[in-house]
């Protein structure tokens, strides 16, 4: 299986100490901004798109990893 690349982490601070919190990915980033444009668009009457739990969060990261598939390429 191969690695999951996460882009890093989305807002990077240096620090020095051993314990520091690294925070966010960027592929994590990525993905709840995907899944909030996912919510949205299944509840605004415009769309007729649904989704459980389960297909947004799949959803939203495969939108994740497109995006930094993307950045690699730019």
């Amino acid at each position: 299986m191969s690695e999951i690349k996460d882009g890093g982490p989305a807002f990077p601070q240096q620090c020095d100490h051993p314990m520091a919190f690294v925070g966010l990915s960027l592929r994590d980033y990525f993905a709840a901004k995907a899944m909030q444009g996912l919510v949205a668009a299944s509840g605004d009457g415009a769309t007729n798109v649904s989704y459980d739990d389960e297909s947004v969060a799949k959803s939203a990261y495969e939108l994740a990893d497109a995006m930094l598939r993307a950045r690699e390429k730019s």
